[in-house]
């Protein structure tokens, strides 16, 4: 009986274990951001935690807590006497930062110190994860330099978002690899008593010896996964944040110039913002990096149109529908540029042909509607 019990016992635990790692593994793992002063002259420094942890969290392969008295992951840890007061004085040692994230459950720590200087912001970095029950690693140690642009003096702000888009970009580069559990054995209560005379019974067979656990494979980064930056132009773009939006497109134009989706949307701000000129030169710059794409020679014709060049709008539209017969949009904007210039029988054929392409398309109509009601 008690090696049946055991048996099962075994069994479940087998069971569960396996459960609750697919459980952990469904939520992205615990990193605690920590400010880090400099070790010079105090006066020039500047907290970037606030950023680099909202820049870390954007991305989705971490769930952040930025170490600060007035997070609620400190005080719960205050209130339930997993921490004391004198563990969060800050600046935190190395072992009191280890000792605040053992008390939160986090693995990976990052601290990043902020300074200004006359060139610009700098920042250094210092990413850790737990190896073991009381074992760190340092992952990587980065430097970044004064954040500069040719040209041009950058706004504190850009510095500091620039310079934390590049530390999570380094932080999220890194694959996620929680230590292994540790699992305690709990001896049986009657452990050294008189075993029984009798043998067990032979039908009940021993729990079977659990294979080793293979080597975690380090997942190669995806070609097409969105850089910091990146996430930074999205979330700015929902919050409404159009000056931050432009910044962050730049900076991740510089990572990937050839992309003509990124640039695409910068154009877009540009116009948005009344800035013509710039928006102009950034067509071009789309056009002859992909020039068989339709949608780009609609939006330099676009960027044409607001300079007050009606010709060349109309020859880039005309470029577009040449590339994209099939699109109703190409047909409409060649019927707008007619229109405008007083060329109404051909702005008529180009919105019929743009119904014809379309008939749920409901801007051909309109076209013509007012066409006809001149």
């Amino acid at each position: 009986m008690q090696v049946a019990r055991f048996t099962i016992l075994a069994g479940l635990l087998a069971a569960i274990v396996p459960a609750q790692a697919t459980a952990q593994a469904s939520s992205p793992p615990l990193i605690l951001v920590v400010k880090q002063p400099s070790s010079g002259d105090r006066k020039d420094d500047i907290d970037m935690s606030l950023t680099l942890a909202q820049a870390i969290d954007g991305t989705g392969r971490f769930k952040c807590i930025r170490f600060s008295e007035a997070s609620p992951a400190i005080r719960d840890a205050l209130a339930d006497k997993r921490l004391k007061v004198g563990d969060v004085t800050v600046p935190l040692s190395q072992e009191g930062l280890h000792r605040v994230a053992a008390a939160l459950g986090v693995r990976y720590t990052v601290r990043v110190t902020g300074k200004r200087t006359k060139q610009g912001i700098a920042a250094e970095a210092v990413m850790e994860s737990q190896t073991g029950q009381a074992a760190w690693t340092t992952v990587f140690t980065a430097t970044l330099s004064p954040y500069m642009v040719p040209g041009r003096t950058p706004s504190p702000l850009e510095g500091i978002r620039a310079q934390c888009a590049a530390i999570a970009e380094r932080v999220t580069g890194n694959p996620v690899e929680a230590a292994p559990p540790v699992i305690t054995v709990v001896e049986p209560k009657d452990k050294g008593k008189a075993k029984p005379s009798t043998p067990p019974d032979s039908t009940v067979k021993p729990a079977p010896t659990a294979a080793p656990a293979p080597e975690p494979v380090k997942a190669a980064p995806r070609p097409d996964a969105p850089s910091a930056n990146e996430i930074l132009v999205d979330r700015f773009r929902r919050q409404g944040d159009a000056a931050n939006m432009i910044i962050s497109l730049k900076h991740a134009l510089d990572e990937k110039p050839r992309d003509v989706r990124l640039r695409h949307d910068l154009v877009v701000a540009y116009r948005e913002r009344g800035w013509d000129t710039v928006a102009l030169a950034e067509a071009r710059r789309a056009v002859d990096i992909q020039p068989d794409k339709a949608a780009l020679h609609r939006l330099l014709g676009d960027c044409l149109k607001d300079t007050g060049d009606s010709p060349g709008a109309l020859s880039a539209y005309a470029e577009a529908l040449k590339l994209d017969p099939a699109d109703a949009a190409n047909h409409v904007a060649v019927g707008d540029a007619q229109w405008n210039a007083g060329k109404i029988e051909e702005a008529e054929k180009a919105y019929k042909s743009a119904a014809a392409t379309s008939a749920k398309a409901s801007i051909p109509h309109r076209r013509l509607a007012r066409l006809y009601a001149l």
